[in-house]
C-alpha cells in the first residue's frame, strides 16, 4: 500500500497484482519495463517467481 500510494503521485502508468498467478497474467497482457516484486506473495515466494520469470524470453528486457 505504501508503494502504491507513492506511485499514484507519479506520471507513470502502473499495475499491481496480489499473487503470483495474477502477476504473470498481467505481465503477459501488459508489457512493462520495470517490476517491483514483494518477496512475501501468498502463493509463491517473490524471489522464486522472479527467478522463474528471468528464465522466460518474454521477460528478458525487464529491469529487476
Amino acid at each position: 500500500m505504501v508503494v502504491a500510494g507513492a506511485l499514484d503521485r507519479t506520471p507513470y502508468d502502473w499495475i499491481s497484482a496480489h499473487d503470483a498467478t495474477a502477476a504473470v497474467s498481467l505481465l503477459r497482457r501488459h508489457p512493462t519495463d520495470l517490476i517491483l516484486m514483494d518477496v512475501n506473495l501468498p502463493d509463491i515466494s517473490g524471489i522464486t517467481l522472479t527467478q522463474r520469470l528471468k528464465l522466460l524470453a518474454d521477460f528478458a528486457g525487464i529491469r529487476w
